[in-house]
């Protein structure tokens, strides 16, 4: 098509516009008109008074003052005597497409190239041309490179694009606007007819009349209407002029291919792609890093410091180029550019040698007075007069400067409680004194977080004490003059240049200053400037002041759970073997008291019965995950005590537990989740510490397992603690049933591993020993998680049979071994259970008569909304056929 009907065409669709609103008023005018003419005189009115709202806004959408132009382009503009090699290339470029040269060449700050021109007589008499030039573009491109990006506009002057750039802009935007306007008026007439429904309904509710629905939604249909129709019509000229633009577009691209060569010109546009994103976070990052705290780059650095962050990140930008193009979908693809490249890339080989790789910068004379002389043009006055630092001192300077603003609120809460100034001494001496807690009382906490009690709250609240004693850290290290903020050019994030071997000890230090005991003073030691840093742990604190910690502890939780508003006191979790018996009660309350000793004791009489005292610390764990302050006195009076660090272990877990929720209907927030996997990760390492000095108790690995749950142990970690189980207590039920969760398929397995694993557990166990329970369990849990399974079908299969009658025989000799064996009732639940669908209502029966105790924490019937309800109609149905089998 010939630039004249190009333009013509473009001329017809800026007039349909206006064609458009005449027409729309034209046909109000008629049925106007036509009111008059055949209706009644009071419904003439009215109709004319319908037609004149969407008249209003057709004519105030028809002469709506015109948007400016905006010629006025933020760059340096150069001549041919400042910059020759650029001229000469453009012009040269001009000769060889076969149009007239741009009358200007402006230097700018984009990652773009493009031609402008200044037309008349709606795009008809062409006018000054200026060729705009990014100085990011060529910092990141070849000469090879940009030779192609300026014929390609160079074609465009050719092909007269530019001059109808203009019309195009001006009839879209007149559209948009119109569409904008539209709905602008139908949003308030719904908003004032929603107003007047609102009161009209209030007055009803005075009098006692019932209100009716509000329902504004019919408010503004005309206005809605007028905005789909203008909107059609702006889908219809951007199509129109698309299809133009885009057979322009692939026509400059294969002049300029010619010119420049086929694989340059693809690798050009692959390359725009590239610096479009890496220029962005060049500029956020940093060369306006500064800014806020009142500082720039040097002059000439603003814009030539993305030459820095190119060449270091070179090999990142090579992978990024090689994935573009076999990727459409990547993260930084433009699909109308990978077709673009596509077309080129289809052109006949040109047989071109590869030409010398040369910065595109080098066309310049004095490459840094031009990148400062071109800030000077697109920089803000206000940006001008910022103070120009160097760039480790503009990181440096920054990132404190924005440390002290971050650590303002932590200070502030610091000082409220302490009375002092908020340092970091005086956040320790609050934190030796027990009063870590109230800072944190002070902080801005989430709704989960002040729902919290007890551990919970604390758990909730010691990431927040963390983050802010590591920023008042890091800023006396920086006050001190004895680290230095520093950002590399690889990376975008900043890291603080600590002394020797502090990086490795800050971590623990800050972990011990906000632990449940406080301990400030390896912190405190690392924080001194005049000793020298110990690199070696130092020999275990004596045991005064270490219970003068826990008794702080102690006092400090008594206040925030008076602080908290509870309902009452939450009853802790039960696990698979705990049962609360009258021993069991009377522990509870004594370590409830502060007791710890009769914890121990507890503990101790297990002996060697692994199952037992597992069960027995499950006991005491629970009281823990609601209140460790005996349990912080027992650990301080004995540290190597493997009762109490296995104790701590299952402690941390039950935390993480409450932490992350235990409504399977709810996703955690994000705060839950990372709370709970630090909670998590220290659980880990104090089953690590328990298994230091447990000897062959395999209680603590045995506490491991949820760790390998909640932290997503790799299979052969799990196989590893699974072997270290085994060796010290192969038949334990508690660690089968614990691990048989990992290798569930919702987890790191699958149905068939899990049921592998139940099955041979169950053929190695020796009767009394209840690990025929585990196929029972791992059938369950396979029937509730596949919908398409049918139970009364399922559990009715020959080695679900065969597995019951295995069970009844184990439980049969679990009892005459010993008739108070807590995990008895469990295996009678799920005996329960299968036999009711096996349709042996009368061993089923027999199974409900021997069951004494709560249900609503039993598997199988906590899986279901109401436990208790479904438990008796199981056993009612079950008990109503054997009534009938009988005939009584």
């Amino acid at each position: 098509m010939s630039p004249t009907l190009r333009a013509l065409r473009t001329v017809a669709l800026l007039t349909g516009f206006y064609l458009l609103g005449i027409l729309l008023l034209a046909i109000l005018c008629v049925v106007d008109w036509a009111a008059f003419r055949w209706t009644w005189t009071p419904i003439a009115v009215l109709v004319l008074a319908r037609t004149f709202v969407p008249a209003l806004p057709i004519v105030r959408s028809m002469f709506m003052p015109r948007t400016p132009d905006n010629n006025d382009v933020r760059g340096l503009r150069v001549d041919d005597t400042r910059q020759p090699r650029l001229w000469a290339l453009v012009r040269d470029l001009a000769d060889r497409v076969g149009t007239r040269a741009p009358d200007d060449i402006v230097l700018t700050d984009q990652v773009n190239a493009s031609a402008v021109e200044d037309t008349r007589l709606l795009g008809l008499v062409a006018g000054r041309r200026r060729l705009l030039v990014g100085l990011p573009l060529m910092a990141g491109m070849s000469e090879a490179q940009l030779r192609f990006v300026l014929a390609y506009e160079m074609s465009r002057y050719a092909n007269s694009e530019t001059r109808l750039a203009a019309v195009i802009t001006r009839g879209q935007d007149r559209t948009t606007r119109a569409v904008a306007h539209f709905r602008e008026q139908a949003d308030k007439a719904v908003a004032r007819e929603r107003e007047r429904q609102e009161k009209k309904a209030a007055k009803a509710r005075a009098k006692g009349r019932k209100a009716k629905k509000i329902d504004p939604d019919h408010a503004g249909a005309p206005h809605r209407v007028l905005a789909a129709l203008y909107q059609r019509y702006r889908s219809f000229s951007t199509r129109v002029t698309m299809s133009g633009t885009h057979r322009a577009e692939f026509a400059a691209d294969a002049a300029a291919a010619r010119i420049a060569g086929r694989d340059v010109s693809a690798c050009a546009l692959l390359e725009i792609q590239v610096l479009h994103d890496t220029h962005e976070d060049y500029m956020e990052t940093y060369a306006m890093l500064g800014v806020k705290a009142g500082m720039l780059p040097p002059p000439g650095q603003v814009l030539g410091g993305l030459r820095h962050v190119l060449a270091a990140r070179r090999d990142e930008l090579d992978e990024l180029r090689n994935s573009l193009p076999s990727e459409v979908d990547a993260p930084y693809a433009d699909p109308w550019i990978m077709e673009r490249i596509a077309r080129i890339e289809a052109m006949p080989d040109d047989g071109r040698a590869p030409e010398p790789v040369e910065p595109a910068l080098g066309l310049l004379v004095d490459t840094e007075r031009t990148l400062a002389a071109v800030e000077e043009q697109v920089l803000t006055p206000e940006m001008l007069r910022l103070r120009r630092v160097d760039w480790p001192d503009l990181v440096h300077e920054s990132i404190s400067t924005y440390g002290k603003w971050s650590t303002r609120k932590f200070r502030t809460a610091v000082a409220g409680v302490t009375g002092g100034d908020g340092s970091v001494t005086d956040a320790l001496d609050a934190l030796d004194a027990g009063a870590q807690w109230q800072i944190a009382d002070r902080l801005h906490t989430s709704d989960k977080a002040r729902e919290a009690t007890g551990r919970v709250a604390r758990e909730f609240a010691r990431p927040g004490l963390r983050a802010g004693l590591r920023q008042l850290a890091e800023g006396e290290y920086v006050r001190q003059g004895r680290a230095r903020w520093r950002l590399p050019w690889t990376d975008d994030d900043a890291s603080l240049d600590l002394p020797r071997g502090h990086a490795e000890l800050l971590p623990s230090a800050l972990d011990a200053a906000v632990a449940d005991a406080p301990d400030t003073k390896p912190l405190r030691a690392l924080l001194t400037p005049d000793r020298r840093t110990p690199l070696r742990t130092g020999p275990e604190p004596s045991l005064a002041p270490r219970l003068l910690q826990s008794a702080a502890a102690l006092c400090e939780y008594l206040w925030t759970k008076v602080r908290k508003k509870t309902n009452g006191r939450k009853k802790p979790p039960r696990t698979a073997e705990s049962t609360p018996g009258p021993r069991d009660e009377e522990i509870r309350c004594a370590v409830r008291s502060g007791d710890w000793r009769a914890g121990a004791a507890f503990l101790y009489e297990a002996g060697r019965d692994w199952q037992e005292r597992y069960r027995r610390a499950a006991v005491l764990q629970d009281e823990a995950v609601a209140d460790d302050a005996w349990l912080l006195a027992w650990r301080a009076a004995r540290p190597k005590d493997a009762g109490a660090a296995l104790v701590h272990a299952g402690a941390l877990i039950g935390v993480a537990a409450e932490v992350h929720g235990t409504n399977p209907t709810q996703q955690p927030t994000w705060e839950q989740s990372s709370v709970f996997r630090q909670v998590m990760a220290r659980a880990r390492e104090a089953c690590h510490e328990a298994q230091a000095v447990a000897g062959d108790d395999p209680c603590p690995y045995i506490a491991e397992i949820p760790c390998a749950l909640g932290l997503g142990y790799e299979q052969n970690e799990c196989r590893a603690l699974w072997a270290k189980i085994v060796v010290r207590d192969a038949p334990h039920l508690a660690a089968h049933d614990a691990v048989l969760r990992y290798w569930c398929y919702r987890w790191a397995g699958s149905y068939r591993q899990a049921e592998y694993l139940a099955r041979e557990a169950a053929r190695q166990s020796s009767p009394g020993r209840l690990l025929s329970l585990l196929p029972l369990y791992a059938a369950f849990k396979q029937e509730r998680a596949d919908r398409n399974t049918h139970a009364d079908v399922y559990y009715k299969s020959p080695e679900l049979i065969a597995a019951v009658d295995a069970c009844l025989v184990d439980v049969a000799a679990a009892v005459a071994a010993d008739l108070e064996d807590r995990r008895i009732v469990r295996a009678r639940h799920l005996l329960a259970w299968t036999l009711y669908w096996q349709d042996r209502y009368e061993a089923a029966l027999e199974q409900f008569r021997l069951i004494n105790g709560p249900v609503d924490d039993s598997t199988p019937w906590s899986y279901f909304g109401n436990p208790k309800n479904f438990y008796v109609r199981c056993r009612d149905y079950s008990a109503m056929q054997v009534v009938g089998a009988n005939g009584d």
